[in-house]
This record gives C-alpha cells, structure tokens and sequence, in this order.
C-alpha cells in the first residue's frame, strides 16, 4: 500500500457494486489516465488487527498471482488513516 492523500483525489468514485464482510466495491475513473476500475474500500474502523493483517497479505497475493484468467489484477492500493482502497481491473 502506498500512502498518498492525493493519490485518492485522483479517483472519482460513482456507484455502489456491491458490499461484503470487509468492504464495500464501487465503479471509480482515473482521471488522469481516463480509464475505469472497480474499487474495494475497506473502512479500517471496522476491523480487528487480524482482519488488518488479512486485507494486507489479501491484496499481495492477489498482485503476486495475477495475471490469471481467474484472478483480477490490482491496478493500484491507498491507505490512508481510514481506510484501505484496492483498485482493481473492471470485472
């Protein structure tokens, strides 16, 4: 994870994709490169240390095994004291 405050502003997220256990996905665009993405924001107030820990070994795994077919690649990671934000490939 790279911590960067405007890093975020780069992103201009729209509408809820879906919610699950850590975090919810939204459709953002990158708009300095114009491109869509979808992105895991994951509220760090919500979680354990583990839960911490998890998200953390998640995204590394994800970055080490992509690209498969089966698996979408991280484009980009932020934290920041709120939160962590997975950008990934549009499904």
């Amino acid at each position: 994870y790279r911590e960067a405050v405007v890093k975020k502003e780069e992103y201009q997220v729209f509408e809820q994709l879906g919610r699950g256990c850590f975090g919810t996905v939204f459709h953002c665009f990158h708009r300095t490169s114009n491109k869509s993405y979808d992105a895991k924001l994951i509220n760090k107030r919500s979680l354990f240390n583990e839960d911490r820990r998890y998200i953390k070994m998640e995204a590394k795994a994800m970055s080490f095994l992509s690209p498969h077919l089966n698996i979408l690649q991280i484009m980009d990671s932020i934290e920041d004291a709120d939160s962590y934000s997975i950008i990934l490939e549009l499904y």
